[in-house]
């Protein structure tokens, strides 16, 4: 039953710790807003991969593997635009480009 639970709990948590990075900064006000998007980013890619991991165990579930791959992508790509505030000349933003 609980094994049943597992991978929306795994969702969720990791969800709610990507938010507290995101929207909380001075939680790190000791570090700079550059190592703030770097640890951030790190993060996903980590959190992004594991998912994939346990998701590409179950038979089921496989076809999210490349949608959580992307969003990862598009998240991490976000971040290190914005974080070391690179040019949108050179490379936009995922957000810029949508809108």
């Amino acid at each position: 039953m609980i094994r049943m639970f597992a991978l929306p709990i795994q969702i969720a948590v990791g969800f709610a710790i990507a938010a507290l990075l995101y929207l909380l900064p001075s939680m790190f006000a000791a570090i700079d807003g550059v190592s703030y998007f770097a640890l951030t980013a790190f993060f996903v890619w980590i959190y992004g991969w594991r998912l994939n991991v346990d998701l590409s165990k179950r038979e089921q579930l496989r076809w999210l593997c490349p949608i959580i791959f992307g969003v990862t992508l598009l998240i991490i790509w976000e971040l290190v635009v914005r974080g070391f505030e690179i040019s949108p000349v050179i490379i936009p933003p995922p957000s810029q480009i949508a809108a």
